[in-house]
């Protein structure tokens, strides 16, 4: 279950329930719309929902990892392993259309599982961070890899 809190009472909201069949490692807001939530589960799946209603707005298989570029328009995916075990992780970053649902681009260089990735501001840029000890930068239009912090 997804359970989503009212900040200033501290009361819950809304309760999603069975939203995934395995753990969540992530669920964020959309940065512009936030009745917008995205979750991302260890079963492979991110799924979009209306927080207000409760329903699922869309789905996108293979995935464990969610995070929305600051317009809204592309999530920015980790590829999984159905069966759950992070360390059959692919080290890939997807970044895939909202809309269409199709990838845009493939950032393939993290030799491990991909926990965490951010946008920049303006959404130029993505840092992915990964179980292979490294941090990389890339350019999101292109896919191009702009540096790597180990």
């Amino acid at each position: 279950s997804i359970h989503v809190w009212d900040t200033a009472t501290g009361a819950l909201a809304r309760t999603i329930p069975q939203a995934h069949t395995n753990f969540v490692p992530g669920v964020r807001f959309s940065p512009t719309d936030s009745r917008i939530l995205a979750s991302a589960g260890i079963d492979g799946l991110i799924l979009l929902w209306d927080v207000d209603s409760g329903e699922k707005i869309k789905s996108f298989e293979g995935c464990a990892l969610a995070v929305l570029s600051p317009d809204g328009f592309t999530i920015a995916t980790a590829r999984a392993s159905v069966a759950g075990d992070i360390s059959t992780l692919a080290g890939d970053v997807l970044l895939i259309d909202v809309e269409t649902g199709t990838v845009r681009v493939r950032l393939s260089d993290h030799r491990g599982y991909v926990s965490t990735a951010s946008f920049s501001t303006g959404g130029s840029k993505i840092a992915s961070g990964s179980l292979d000890g490294t941090c990389k930068v890339w350019d999101t239009s292109t896919g191009a890899l702009l540096r790597t912090i180990e």
